[in-house]
């Protein structure tokens, strides 16, 4: 039923002004019903340093050695979810991405994007130094990561675009599709000891 309304929104030449209002309620009303991605946080196979119970997860010492993925693949056609940084100790927000990936380990991960991650960095400056791997443009509403900052992520399958936002404002798209994904998990890696994230629910989304 959703992929048939998509279809016909496609090309909107023979609808009339009021059909399209009508597809525009439906298709937002689905958006807004069920569209928040519920998952637990799972460790990598090698992430030996990352702590977690499920909603919230920290870091134990200082490296880039496996990373944190959603238990289950984002399969609806449109859905988001947010997650909380809080600084360390020592005060560092530095060091964290947070995006998707395409399958449920990445035990080699060391701080570099490739092809099969799409996420977003602490600092606007690590976002454009990623080359050739740059997974996200970034706008000018984005500069870093702040202490308790709310990154959000939708995964539209409907437009086969990921966006990125910092406090409820877009910052950033992704360059890579979600069409280009075999898989899609939630992906998240921090590399500064006493680093934490939290699964939260603060803003809606469309």
């Amino acid at each position: 039923m959703f992929t048939d309304i998509v279809v016909l929104v496609s090309d909107t030449s023979h609808i009339t002004c009021g059909e399209c209002n009508l597809l525009s309620l439906l298709t937002s009303n689905m958006r807004n019903k069920s569209s928040r991605f519920k998952f637990k946080l799972v460790r990598s196979k090698k992430a030996a340093s990352y702590t977690t119970n499920g909603d919230t997860a920290e870091k134990l010492h200082g490296d880039w050695t496996g990373n944190l993925l959603s238990d289950k693949p984002i399969t609806a056609n449109f859905s988001f979810f947010e997650v909380q940084l809080q600084q360390t100790s020592t005060g560092e927000v530095d060091g964290s991405y947070v995006g998707i990936s395409d399958g449920p380990d990445h035990s080699s991960f060391y701080g570099h994007m490739t092809k099969s991650i799409c996420a977003i960095y602490t600092s606007n400056a690590c976002n454009i130094a990623a080359a050739p791997f740059i997974s996200v443009t970034t706008n000018q509403e984005f500069a870093a990561f702040r202490d308790n900052s709310v990154i959000g992520v939708i995964v539209d399958k409907i437009t086969d675009e990921l966006r990125f936002y910092l406090d409820g404002v877009l910052v950033g798209i992704g360059t890579t599709k979600p069409s280009l994904f075999k898989d899609i998990y939630v992906f998240i890696a921090m590399f500064y000891k006493d680093a934490k994230i939290s699964i939260v629910d603060k803003y809606k989304y469309s």
